[in-house]
């Protein structure tokens, strides 16, 4: 099962809250010594990156003021299947 990420989106769209998380996550795993295996950020990177790839962010910003930044949220981004997420916006 894929890892849960949630992104902040405050001030800021909900694509440039995962661009900004994909960053800092990746930051992370570079850091960790090589003998550490941490299987749970690989899951969220590789959640972080299908979700950048594939879904329409216009769309997505037009479908909640709270996506588009206009209001502060928190959004859990699950994946369910290939290419299909789950939003659970707070």
């Amino acid at each position: 099962m894929a890892e849960a990420v949630t992104l902040h989106c405050a001030g800021r769209c909900i694509e440039t809250a995962a661009r900004r998380e994909y960053t800092r996550r990746m930051g992370l795993y570079f850091e960790m010594p090589h003998d550490t295996a941490d299987h749970a950020i690989e899951e969220q990177l590789e959640t972080l990156r299908e979700f950048l790839c594939t879904v329409d962010f216009q769309s997505l910003r037009a479908s909640d003021r709270r996506l588009a930044g206009e209001e502060d949220a928190r959004v859990t981004v699950s994946r369910t299947g290939p290419g299909v997420f789950d939003l659970r916006i707070e």
